[in-house]
């Protein structure tokens, strides 16, 4: 299972480990904005780099899940933090 997953469909997900901070780039593919919520192995805290606001996360199942909003035909870049 791969340790970074997203929802719903047409939502892609990329990261890339950077010492302890991971960045995290999220597509969306579709037409339209869309709520996406993103399985994380594990996170503290997380930034959205563009805005530099504070970006939600949440505990579900025992996974860390990061929630937001993704624009159509759009990246979604985020600083996750151990």
């Amino acid at each position: 299972r791969a340790p970074i997953t997203a929802e719903p469909a047409g939502v892609e997900v990329r990261s890339l480990m950077s010492g302890e901070d991971r960045l995290v780039f999220v597509f969306n593919h579709g037409k339209a904005e869309t709520a996406a919520a993103v399985r994380l192995g594990s996170g503290a805290g997380a930034t959205d780099v563009v805005s530099g606001r504070r970006v939600e996360l949440v505990r579900k199942d025992g996974h860390v899940v990061m929630l937001g909003r993704i624009g159509a035909r759009d990246v979604w870049v985020v600083r996750v933090v151990r």
